[in-house]
């Protein structure tokens, strides 16, 4: 495994020097650079993503260089998740703590940006097979997105089968969340799309979205 994943170090820093995010972090001196994934990579572990890797203003990245040793509670114990902090408890409903506990916290795209939007079809058509080739090393029990862009990519680019919908009316307008199968070589992986818990929704229309991923229908 560990030959698997300095192979894709090496990937995603040749990747990254022939992306346009880099050349627009560099023109604006900014230094974004990359990240794999802010806990250690275990094989057969449900894998947390969101679309990119967000960076704080004024502040300048380095590219990361080995994988951390923290797992997924590390990170909530320290109160290093941001915003993911609030998925834990809703988590917890639905897996057992050694689930949570050990889950692996990555991205689809490995570069940084300050804003989703800033990066081009370019940069994700680069990071599709760095992010194939994680779901490789990993072999994921489940991946859990928590993005819409993360959602739209997925179902526009056919990257799962066998999709389920489901609209859930909130503060005036539709909530689509989504589950499927993700398929990488000989693996079949379910895939689950939540709103982003930043996302300004009812706890209602929140609850029904989870149970609609996570309880048998």
């Amino acid at each position: 495994m560990e030959h698997e994943i300095q192979e894709l170090f090496n990937d995603t820093k040749i990747a990254f020097d022939k992306s346009p995010i880099k050349k627009l972090a560099d023109d604006k001196s900014a230094k974004w650079a990359y990240t794999i994934s802010s806990t250690e990579l275990q094989k057969g572990k449900n894998l947390i993503v969101e679309f990119n890797w967000e960076v704080e203003l004024k502040q300048k990245y380095t590219a990361q260089e080995f994988i951390p040793t923290i797992n997924f509670k590390g990170l909530h114990l320290n109160k290093e998740l941001g915003s993911l902090q609030k998925i834990v408890r809703p988590l917890l409903e639905y897996f057992s703590p050694e689930e949570i506990d050990n889950a692996v916290r990555s991205n689809f795209c490995f570069f940084r940006s300050k804003q989703e939007d800033q990066l081009t079809q370019t940069d994700l058509d680069l990071s599709t097979p760095l992010f194939l080739k994680l779901i490789d090393i990993l072999e994921p029990k489940s991946i859990i997105g928590f993005s819409n862009n993360l959602k739209n990519y997925f179902i526009y680019h056919h990257l799962c089968s066998d999709l389920k919908k489901l609209e859930i009316p909130s503060n005036k307008r539709m909530l689509l969340v989504a589950k499927g199968i993700f398929k990488c070589n000989d693996q079949s992986i379910p895939i689950y799309f939540l709103p982003h818990p930043d996302a300004k929704l009812t706890s209602v229309a929140r609850k029904e979205a989870w149970d609609f991923c996570f309880k048998e229908n």
